[in-house]
């Protein structure tokens, strides 16, 4: 019954918002408790797989507004007060978007096909893009003195719901989903 009752393979019914993931991690040793102020990224950064190409994408200012505003309002609700970085914030929150294709194969035996005799074979595959939103939090007051790097405090990755430079961005769920 449990496996009957599945819905994820090729020609289900499953919505893109479904899919849509969030993953959030934070360090154990960060002291959340006392920090109150915060600086952030003016704009979502596009990012490249691959360091040596530029990405082939732009961020929205829709996009990036939606983006922008839903942080701030959720900081706010939190009790966290917007800062300068000059102003030496608690914690920086820089952000970045990437982009990539996900194709699935799926293979199935003994039937699947629609003509008669029935295939012993069945292969079908599906191809979309997915985006990522990539939220990092950096523990501004702890620079490490020999690196001159900040450590990470907490790191958000919403997945699915943005696709950079599509013309229909769903900024509902981007905005549901910070």
């Amino acid at each position: 019954f449990v496996l009957a009752s599945c819905n994820w393979y090729p020609g289900d019914n499953a919505t893109t918002d479904q899919l849509d993931a969030v993953i959030t991690e934070y360090d154990v040793n960060a002291d959340f408790q006392n920090m109150k102020t915060y600086a952030l990224a003016e704009e979502v950064t596009p990012i490249s797989g691959d360091p040596n190409t530029p990405p082939d994408f732009t961020i929205s200012p829709e996009l990036n507004n939606v983006v922008i505003t839903t942080i701030k309002s959720n900081m706010a609700a939190y009790g966290w007060t917007l800062v300068d970085t000059s102003d030496n914030p608690d914690l920086a929150i820089a952000l970045g978007a990437s982009k990539y294709r996900n194709t699935n194969y799926y293979e199935s035996w003994w039937g699947g096909s629609w003509y008669y005799p029935w295939s012993p074979y069945n292969t079908t595959v599906s191809s979309y893009e997915v985006g990522n939103l990539i939220m990092v939090g950096l523990n501004w007051k702890n620079k490490d003195a020999i690196t001159q790097k900040y450590p990470v405090a907490w790191i958000g990755l919403v997945q699915g719901a943005i696709v950079p430079g599509t013309v229909d961005e769903p900024l509902d769920r981007v905005q549901r989903d910070i």
